[in-house]
C-alpha cells in the first residue's frame, strides 16, 4: 500500500479555499495528477481509508469515515449525493484542525533521543568528501558515502557529525549490525521516547516493531534531525525504501556501490600523497624530512594507500619509536606486521585471537572481559588504546576492524586450541540455547558465523566445542550457512576419520537437523540414515549417543513407511534412556531425550492415522515436559501434535487450547520465519476462518 499522509493533502487542500476554485477542481490540483487523469472522478479512490486499514496516519474510525465522506460527497456523480460546497470546506477545516493536534500531541508523546558518534579519527584529507556530503544532504536529503572497508567512510561520517551537528536538532549514530530489521528494533541503537521492544504477543515480531518505530520517526522527525547508519552492507534491504522515505537527513556508510539502487553516492578513495604524508606526520608526531617522506610514501604505494594501515603504522613508529625510513627490501615485512602483532605478548596476542572472532559489531566490554577471565584487563585497554582494538564508550562494545581482524588472521593464525578458553565459556553460556527466548537468541545470531569465519572447520582436540556450535547455526535459522558448513564438517571427517566414526556421525546428525528443521524431510532422512551408519558398526557405544542416532534413524524408517520397524527402533532408544535414568546417569538429560523419543513416537503413529495411540505416547511426552518443568520450545512440538489430534479424534474445544498455546510459546521461543511456528500460525489462521 502506498505512503500517504491525508493532514498534507488537506492543509494543501484548504489552501486554494479563498482562490474561488471549485473543491473538486482544487484536490485535483494540488494532487498534481489533473493532466495525467481524464477521468477526475476516479482519481480520489486511492485516497478513500478503507475499515481497519492500517495505513490511516494515525486517523481513528470516525476521523477516517468523516474524511471517507468528504470525499465521496466531493466526487458523487449525482447532485442528491452533494453536499454544498462551504459546508465541506468547514467540515474539512474542523477535521484538519483536530488531526494537526493529534499531531502536536503525538510529536509531545514520541521524541527520537540523540545517540552522539563514538569518538573518531582525524578526517584529515577529507575536505572534499566532507563538502560532498554536506552539499547532497542540503539539497537530497540523503548521501551515501562508499568505499572498501578501512579506508575512511566513518571516519567522514564522524567528522561530518562533529562539524555540522549545529545544524541539526537531534543527531542519531547507530552502527547497522545485520540488517535494516534489527536495526531500528534495537532500542538501545535507536530510541524513540515512549517506544519499547515488548517480547511478548505481536509485539515479538521484530518486523513489526520496526516498521511501527519507522512510521513513528517519520511523523516526528524532519529535515532538523540527522540519522547516521554507519556500516550498511546490505542496499537490497527490504526496509530500505522506507528508510529513504523518512523526511530526516539520512546519512548511510556502505562498502556497495548505492547505482545498484539507482541512487548516486560519494565514492571514499585512497588519500593523495601530500594528504597520505599530513596523516603519517599527524600520528607520528613529527615532522618528516625530505628522504623520510619519500621512505613513507614508498610504503604507502605498497598497500595502495590504505588509511587504516597508514594511521597504525604511524601509530606503530611513534609508540616503538621505529625511524619510518625502510629499505625496499623490508617493504612486504613492514606491510606483513603493519601493526607489530609479532611484537605483542603472548598473553596480548591470545586476546587479539580471541577478538579475532568477534563479528563487526563487536562484543560488549564486560562479556568479553568474562570469556577472557584469565587476562588482566589493563592488557585489553591496552590494546585499545595502541589503535588495534576499537571501543566505543557509548555502548561500552569493544570491536576489531575487518582490516585489522584480517591481519590478526593471516599473522597470528589462531586456532581453535588457541581460543579452547574463550570458545568453552562461549559454549556453556548457550547451554540452553533450545529454550531461551527468541530475543535472547537473537543476540549470538551474528557471534557463530564469525567465529567459523576465523578458524578451520575441524580440529581434532577440539570437535566438541565445534559441534556445539554447529548445533547453533540451524536453530538461529541461518539455514544457507548452516547446510554448506555441516556437510563441509562431515565430508571433512569422513576425510580424517574415516566413515565409521563417532565425530563423522555426529556432522551427518547436525547436517539432517538443519534440512529436517526446514521441513525438507526425504534429505533429512537420508541424512539420518548416514549418521546410523556411520555408528552402527562401532565396537564400543556411548549409551547416549546408540539412543540419539537409533531414534532420528525412525524418521528414515516412517518416510519409506517401514512403521513397525520404526516403532521397534524407537523403542530401543526409549529402553536405553530408561536404563540411564535408573541408574542415575545423568537423569536430566537422558528425561529430555526421552521426552523427543516419545514426540518421535507420536509423529510415527500419526503418519500411520493411529490417531489414539498417537494421543497416549504425546501424553507421555507432556508428563516428562512437567516433571522438568520446563515447556520451552519442545512443547511447542508437545501442544502443536496434541493439537492435532484432538481435532482428529473430534475434541475440537480442546484442539484450539491447545493450539493457542502453541501459539503463543512459538512466538516466544521461535523467530518470525521458523518452520515450525510458520505452520502452527496457518493452522491458527485457517481455524480463526472456519471459527
Amino acid at each position: 500500500m502506498q505512503k500517504r499522509d491525508c493532514l498534507n493533502r488537506i492543509e494543501n487542500w484548504l489552501k486554494y479555499r479563498g482562490a474561488g476554485i471549485g473543491m473538486k477542481e482544487s484536490f485535483e490540483k494540488q494532487a498534481q495528477i489533473a493532466d495525467i487523469l481524464k477521468e477526475m472522478s476516479l482519481s480520489y479512490t486511492k485516497w478513500l481509508i478503507l475499515p481497519g486499514e492500517e495505513n490511516r496516519e494515525g486517523m481513528s474510525e470516525e476521523e477516517a469515515g468523516e474524511w471517507n465522506e468528504i470525499l465521496m460527497s466531493v466526487f458523487a456523480r449525482l447532485p442528491a449525493y452533494q453536499e454544498k460546497e462551504d459546508a465541506l470546506w468547514d467540515r474539512l477545516a474542523r477535521l484538519f484542525e483536530t488531526l494537526l493536534q493529534k499531531r502536536k500531541n503525538d510529536g509531545q508523546k514520541f521524541r527520537l533521543l540523540e545517540r552522539s558518534a563514538p569518538e573518531g579519527e582525524e578526517a584529515l584529507g577529507r575536505e572534499t568528501e566532507l563538502e560532498q556530503t554536506a552539499e547532497t544532504l542540503q539539497k537530497e536529503g540523503t548521501a551515501f558515502l562508499y568505499g572498501i572497508g578501512g579506508i575512511g567512510k566513518s571516519t567522514v561520517a564522524k567528522a561530518y557529525v562533529r562539524e555540522y551537528a549545529a545544524q541539526y536538532d537531534t543527531v542519531v549514530y547507530a552502527v547497522c549490525n545485520r540488517g535494516l530489521r534489527e536495526l531500528f528494533a534495537d532500542d538501545s541503537l535507536i530510541c524513540v521516547q515512549n517506544m519499547i521492544y515488548t517480547p511478548q504477543g505481536k509485539r515479538a515480531e521484530l518486523g513489526w516493531y520496526a516498521r511501527r518505530k519507522l512510521k513513528t520517526i517519520a511523523k516526528i522527525t524532519d529535515e532538523r534531525t540527522l540519522l547516521v547508519i554507519d556500516n550498511f552492507d546490505n542496499l537490497r534491504d527490504p526496509l530500505l525504501l522506507e528508510t529513504l522515505r523518512l523526511p530526516c537527513h539520512l546519512l548511510v556508510t556502505t562498502r556497495m556501490n548505492p547505482a545498484c539502487i539507482g541512487r548516486n553516492g560519494i565514492e571514499v578513495l585512497a588519500l593523495k600523497e601530500n594528504d597520505l604524508l599530513r596523516l603519517f606526520s599527524f600520528y607520528y608526531r613529527e615532522t618528516l624530512s625530505g628522504k623520510e617522506k619519500e621512505d613513507v610514501l614508498s610504503v604507502f604505494r605498497t598497500f595502495r594507500g590504505h588509511t587504516l594501515y597508514g594511521m597504525l603504522w604511524a601509530r606503530e613508529c611513534a609508540v616503538k619509536k621505529i625511524p619510518p625510513s625502510v629499505r625496499a627490501a623490508e617493504l612486504f615485512r613492514i606491510k606483513k606486521h603493519i601493526f607489530g602483532l609479532l611484537n605483542f605478548s603472548k598473553k596480548e596476542q591470545e586476546i587479539l585471537k580471541n577478538a579475532s572472532l568477534l563479528p563487526v559489531t563487536g562484543m560488549e566490554m564486560k562479556r568479553f572481559l568474562r570469556l577472557c577471565r584469565h587476562m588482566e584487563e589493563s592488557l585489553v585497554w591496552k590494546l585499545k588504546d595502541g589503535g588495534i582494538l576499537e571501543y566505543d564508550a557509548g555502548r561500552n562494545n569493544i570491536s576489531l576492524h575487518p582490516v585489522v581482524r584480517r591481519e590478526i588472521l593471516e599473522t597470528l593464525n589462531p586456532s581453535w586450541s588457541d581460543c579452547r578458553v574463550f570458545l568453552s565459556d562461549f559454549v556453556q553460556e548457550t547451554s540452553n540455547f533450545w529454550n531461551m527466548p527468541v530475543r535472547e537468541k537473537m543476540k549470538y545470531q551474528a557471534y557463530i558465523p564469525a567465529v567459523f569465519d576465523a578458524l578451520p572447520l575441524i580440529e581434532e582436540s577440539c570437535m566438541d566445542l565445534i559441534f556445539g556450535l554447529t548445533d547453533l547455526l540451524w536453530q538461529l535459522g541461518l539455514w544457507s550457512f548452516a547446510r554448506s558448513h555441516t556437510q563441509a564438517l562431515y565430508q571433512q571427517c569422513c576425510a580424517a576419520f574415516g566413515r565409521s566414526h563417532p565425530d563423522t556421525a555426529r556432522a551427518a546428525h547436525l547436517a539432517a537437523s538443519v534440512y529436517h528443521n526446514q521441513n525438507e524431510r526425504k534429505c533429512a532422512a537420508l541424512w539420518y540414515e548416514r549418521a546410523w551408519a556411520a555408528y552402527r558398526d562401532l565396537e564400543e557405544k556411548d549409551p547416549f549417543s546408540e539412543a540419539l542416532y537409533r531414534m532420528k534413524y525412525s524418521r528414515y524408517l516412517t518416510l519409506h513407511g517401514k512403521y513397525e520397524e520404526a516403532k521397534e527402533t524407537l523403542l530401543c532408544a526409549e529402553e536405553i534412556y530408561l536404563a540411564e535414568i535408573a541408574a542415575d546417569r545423568n537423569a536430566r538429560v537422558m528425561s529430555c531425550w526421552l521426552q523427543n523419543a516419545y514426540i518421535e513416537h507420536t509423529r510415527v503413529c500419526m503418519e500411520e492415522q493411529e490417531n489414539e495411540e498417537a494421543l497416549v505416547w504425546c501424553q507421555k511426552a507432556k508428563e516428562i515436559a512437567k516433571e522438568l518443568k520446563e515447556g520451552g520450545a519442545t512443547g511447542v512440538y508437545i501442544l502443536y501434535d496434541e493439537a492435532v489430534l484432538r481435532e482428529r479424534l473430534g475434541d475440537f474445544s480442546r484442539a484450539g487450547k491447545c493450539l493457542s498455546m502453541a501459539r503463543k510459546l512459538a512466538e516466544k521461543y521461535f523467530d518470525e520465519n521458523y518452520p515450525e511456528r510458520l505452520k502452527i500460525e496457518q493452522a491458527w489462521k485457517k481455524r480463526e476462518g472456519e471459527t
